[in-house]
């Protein structure tokens, strides 16, 4: 369901275990880099393969579908979210999505005002009202509250603003514009356009590509490890869903 200007609704498929996100919300405390481990895989078991926020009582904090680039934002619950619900939500716009309402059995109002979704978006580092389109997975949790973050045992810190890693960031977009304006046409037919890439650092994330795609825009995290051909295979993941 869309709670916001027209736009074609999603459909998306239930798959059995996804009651296990119910589940999870058990616990009043939690460390956020624990939830984004426990809540990562069981979003990415729905097909869904983008950023995840969970907004709690305290705070919010962003992740990606494995768990990683995991970053803190200061927003709230506003007053009126009636307790855990899932959306997808166009932080750019104010676009709201229930994907997952059936699913899960959540109702209830958006759990956020016009306000505070674009100091969602300015968070994160979009521009609210802009041409592009953002949607986040957003799942609010009123009675979570996130504690501060300690690492556990293979948890990786992002990738720092070292001069290798500017230099293999500005690399990766080269190669990755370049492959892609190479690419015979009939590979990139179902596409309306051709995706740009930029490189972007934070110091909450490391570095990320920035994607964009007939005004849609994701990011995927740049490691000090990966080979040209990881970096790829992860961006021809991220365009897929956006188109």
């Amino acid at each position: 369901m869309q709670r916001q200007p027209a736009e074609a609704a999603e459909t998306t498929r239930a798959p059995e275990a996804e009651p296990a996100l119910s589940r999870a919300r058990v616990g009043r405390e939690w460390n956020p880099i624990q939830w984004a481990e426990k809540i990562a895989p069981i979003v990415r078991k729905t097909g869904y393969d983008g950023i995840i926020v969970t907004i709690a009582s305290n705070t919010a904090y962003a992740f990606d579908t494995d768990g990683g680039s995991l970053r803190e934002i200061a927003v709230r619950i506003d007053g009126n979210a009636g307790g855990s619900s899932t959306w997808r939500l166009d932080v750019a716009h104010g676009y709201w999505r229930e994907p997952m309402a059936l699913l899960l059995g959540d109702t209830g109002p958006m759990p956020l005002s016009k306000d505070s979704v674009k100091s969602l978006c300015e968070a994160m580092g979009y521009t609210y009202g802009g041409p592009a389109s953002f949607w986040v997975m957003l799942r609010v949790e009123p009675d979570l509250v996130f504690t501060r973050p300690k690492a556990s045992k293979g948890a990786q810190a992002p990738s720092g603003d070292t001069p290798a890693m500017r230099l293999k960031a500005k690399h990766a977009v080269e190669d990755l514009s370049s492959a892609w304006r190479d690419r015979p046409k009939g590979e990139r037919s179902a596409l309306v356009g051709l995706p740009t890439f930029s490189e972007r650092y934070s110091k909450r994330t490391g570095w990320q590509v920035r994607i964009t795609l007939d005004q849609e825009i994701t990011e995927i995290p740049l490691k000090p490890g990966d080979s040209d051909r990881q970096v790829r295979e992860r961006v021809d993941s991220a365009v897929k869903r956006l188109h």
